[in-house]
């Protein structure tokens, strides 16, 4: 809506320049005031590193949040989406052992696709679900797509509280025993041997009941010092990036050339890294492709700097020919990034090697 300010200064003007005022002003306006974050769902386990299952392969979603003027939304698509009960949970970290906030279950709208949703919408504020006053401060944590898990009691001291022990049809065995007798008198009385005021000791036994049922009777449990926790089976997520109004300036593609190694092992091998990210969708890309590779049922395996060494982050696939290879990771395929980090752009300026099943370099670089 037009201030009142600005009806009464437009009403001085030519009526063309009126309409054409009050038709732009008012789509400025909103555009400054709205912002949104967008961002896509990955694989919690990389099926594609060390034989990992990834039991929601081809799942992917998108998380995209937006406020524009009072009004605050929060919207989550999945499709290929396989199995039932899922929820949807925020929390800080995308690691274990780390408190899950339940905002509500997932709707299932189509069980042949896989799809789910999940929609609210507030005005002043955060929807009340997502536990927070407002929706930007749902920046730099986690969503998560989970099904309930086990409950583990941790820290916990257990005390049994007045319990009778009752040991029922068991047979008692005392094994690898010394007896002695003490103080005895010993009379024979008709062929019959007699020890009179003996004092029996059973020394260094060990005592085994066998074929018993032990009952705990009337026992109090307390479980002191502990703490309940709720596991939850994530297997989708998704990082919430910064709000933007507008998001196509944040995206950007970038590309490098693989090179050979000092003593290559294949002269005639060449390739690429190539780097995406689309800010309106949230989506970041890590394409590599090697040409000219040894043929024969060969294997290639990618590793990746990961700050204090180098990590397996799987495997080229090859195409029918086996001269070529291609590493791919897609969010918005819900392929999770190599080494699980957030955005494409946390790559950037780590080294990447492609090596054969003899352990030799085939190709090194840089990712862009």
């Amino acid at each position: 809506m037009l201030s009142s300010s600005y009806r009464t200064i437009s009403a001085t003007l030519a009526g063309v320049a009126v309409a054409a005022a009050i038709s732009v002003l008012p789509q400025e306006v909103r555009a400054e005031n709205k912002i949104s974050a967008t961002t896509t769902f990955r694989a919690t386990i990389d099926s594609g590193v060390g034989g990992g299952i990834n039991a929601v392969a081809g799942a992917a979603g998108s998380v995209a949040i937006l406020r524009q003027g009072a009004k605050q939304s929060f919207a989550v698509n999945v499709h290929n989406l396989a199995g039932s009960g899922y929820g949807v949970f925020s929390g800080d970290t995308f690691t274990t052992n780390f408190p899950a906030f339940l905002i509500a279950a997932l709707d299932q709208r189509n069980v042949t696709n896989g799809s789910w949703i999940l929609k609210f919408t507030s005005k002043n504020g955060a929807p009340p679900q997502l536990g927070v006053a407002d929706v930007t401060n749902l920046v730099d944590k986690i969503i998560y797509i989970a099904t309930p898990g086990t409950t583990n009691i941790t820290g916990g001291v257990t005390n049994l509280v007045d319990c009778t022990t009752n040991v029922v049809g068991s047979i008692t065995n005392l094994v690898d025993c010394t007896t002695n007798l003490v103080g005895c008198t010993t009379n024979v009385v008709g062929g019959v041997t007699n020890l009179v005021d003996c004092t029996t000791n059973v020394v260094d036994c060990t005592t085994n009941a066998v074929g018993g049922v032990t009952n705990l009777v009337g026992c109090t449990t307390n479980i002191v010092g502990s703490v309940t926790n709720i596991i939850v089976g994530a297997v989708l997520w998704a990082p919430i990036p910064d709000f933007s109004a507008k998001p196509c300036k944040e995206s950007f593609k970038r590309s490098k050339v693989l090179e050979l190694p000092a003593t290559p092992p294949s002269p005639r091998s060449h390739g690429s890294i190539k780097v995406q990210f689309v800010g309106p969708l949230g989506q970041s890309v890590l394409d590599m492709r090697a040409m000219a590779l040894p043929r024969g049922g060969h294997v290639y395996k990618v590793w990746m700097e990961d700050g204090l060494s180098f990590t397996n982050i799987g495997s080229l696939a090859l195409s029918v020919s086996e001269a070529n290879g291609r590493f791919l990771r897609d969010t918005r395929k819900g392929q999770p990034l190599p080494l699980q980090v957030r955005q494409i752009g946390d790559l950037s300026g780590r080294s990447i090697l492609i090596i054969d099943e003899f352990d030799e370099i085939v190709l090194e670089g840089v990712v862009p």
